[in-house]
């Protein structure tokens, strides 16, 4: 990944290899089928999965849990814009 990404947080790139396997594995817990894994990029393996039906499968959770999910909607604050290692910006 650092080749790909030098300036990624290598803190968020662990968590991302660490919990790859069960993050696949709780997405087809939800009912949306993945796909055997292929290669991505060169680095690493993928996924491939019905984007669509995990999205609308995460509105139905959020929403059936008595959240609420935002469309139209600008970003703003702190996670609105990529963050890498060594921002200066708060």
């Amino acid at each position: 990944m650092r080749r790909v990404d030098p300036d990624g947080d290598p803190e968020l790139a662990r968590a991302l290899l660490e919990g790859f396997a069960e993050g696949v594995a709780w997405i087809g817990s939800l009912g949306v089928e993945c796909r055997p894994p292929v290669p991505v990029l060169g680095f690493g393996r993928g996924h491939q999965i019905d984007t669509n039906h995990y999205l609308d499968t995460c509105e139905r959770l959020v929403r059936d849990r008595g959240g609420e999910v935002l469309t139209g909607t600008s970003p703003r604050g702190r996670g609105s814009a990529r963050r890498t290692r060594g921002s200066t910006d708060t």
